[in-house]
């Protein structure tokens, strides 16, 4: 993996610059800031989402160490020059998320001969999962392999997302993250050098699912092309600019009656095509939600999925409960012959449970059930789905 952190960094110190001098209220006035740590286990040998706990508790104690640092608004310099180690390190943690817990969460799932020897971690943000594959298995797995790194870092955006749409606010770290983490797949399709057999995710990803679909199925134009569609994200320029003037914001959301809205686009590589997604954000009164929509035109087929997350339909002082619900028709993956491979339905649910124990402390979990099939950051076959975490804040 190469996030290009280096370039990123500078690219946003000189805006920063440019920006100029802006007002220090939060810093003058002492507002509190509170920092929130999670740490979780899942019976699936580690998902995206564990790892999306970590990554970001790792992002949050530099959020911590950087409000110590930040230096004051009036030094244009030093606040351009403060934007590097935010992008270095949040990229640091999406590079990590997406190495352990993409590449590395799927090969565990898969087992039977597949297995993660090692990880490599390199300054300037590449990184490299060396791992050991069983040729027998279908082609599929590898696929899935190839684009797990990427949606790992799209499982921790989505988690950083959950902050703003939280607090309505950005910060310079979180949008930091945020840019790095959902501009992954964005940063490798368009910024890094395409080489087969050197560890570039997309090329992978178009050369074996040409092995599989046929010659010139999928190319870098087309890919290129139909990843644009994720530069439709709000969120994308709301950090920037947060990064860029080194600033916390309300960003601005469409309202409606009570309601407020905001709608983005996201490409999904999946293991039998490309996916356009439209993801409509609310915000109610009482919770945030989503309900996205999925479709694709595959070789010889269509599919289409629809998803529905809402994160509290009760709180009470102490008991927080969400859910997560989608269904999908879609290829049947690793079908003999992936050509003429049935549409299959399927669905998944999760029930999110918070319990604060204190002020400063709760117990989380999720528990459900998805059917076999592709779903960003799950698992692919039929599987329970349990994972208990950790919270706290200081």
């Amino acid at each position: 993996m190469r996030i290009q952190p280096i370039f990123c960094a500078s690219l946003l110190s000189i805006a920063t610059y440019a920006f100029g001098v802006e007002d220090d209220y939060n810093r003058s006035n002492h507002i509190y800031k509170s920092y929130n740590y999670e740490i979780s286990l899942d019976a699936e040998k580690q998902t995206a989402f564990t790892g999306a706990d970590l990554s970001l508790s790792l992002i949050e104690g530099y959020r911590m160490l950087d409000d110590k640092i930040a230096p004051s608004a009036d030094v244009t310099w030093m606040k351009a020059l403060i934007v590097i180690p935010r992008v270095m390190i949040t990229g640091y943690a999406t590079t990590f998320q997406h190495e352990v817990f993409g590449h590395g969460a799927r090969v565990r799932e898969i087992g039977h001969g597949w297995k993660v020897k090692k990880y490599k971690f390199n300054f300037d943000g590449s990184a490299s999962t060396n791992f050991g594959f069983n040729p027998a298995s279908h082609a599929q797995y590898g696929i899935a392999v190839d684009v797990a790194g990427m949606q790992a870092t799209e499982v921790l955006s989505n988690k950083i997302k959950g902050r703003f749409l939280d607090s309505a606010k950005i910060n310079p770290v979180y949008g930091a993250a945020y840019f790095m983490s959902a501009g992954d797949q964005i940063m490798y399709t368009y910024m890094a050098q395409y080489k087969e057999g050197v560890g570039h995710d997309v090329q992978n990803y178009i050369t074996d699912m040409n092995k599989v679909y046929g010659a010139n199925y999928l190319s870098k134009s087309k890919i290129k092309a139909r990843t644009a569609l994720s530069l439709l994200d709000p969120f994308l320029y709301f950090s920037a600019y947060s990064v860029a003037t080194g600033e916390e914001f309300e960003y601005p959301m469409i309202p409606i009656g009570e309601w407020q809205y905001l709608p983005a686009f996201r490409e999904i590589f999946t293991p039998y095509g490309l996916e356009n997604k439209l993801i409509n954000h609310f915000k109610t009164p009482t919770t945030p939600f989503q309900l996205n929509v999925m479709q694709g035109k595959h070789k010889r087929s269509s599919s289409w999925g629809a998803e529905l997350i809402v994160d509290r339909v009760f709180e009470n002082g102490n008991l927080d409960v969400g859910f997560n619900i989608a269904t999908w028709k879609q290829p049947k993956l690793f079908f003999a012959d992936p050509l003429n491979a049935p549409s299959k339905q399927g669905y998944s649910g999760e029930g999110n449970i918070r319990l604060n124990l204190n002020e400063t402390s709760a117990i989380y979990t999720s528990v459900g059930y998805k059917t076999a099939g592709f779903r960003v950051g799950y698992p692919l076959k039929a599987s329970a789905l349990l994972r208990v975490g950790l919270a706290f804040k200081f």
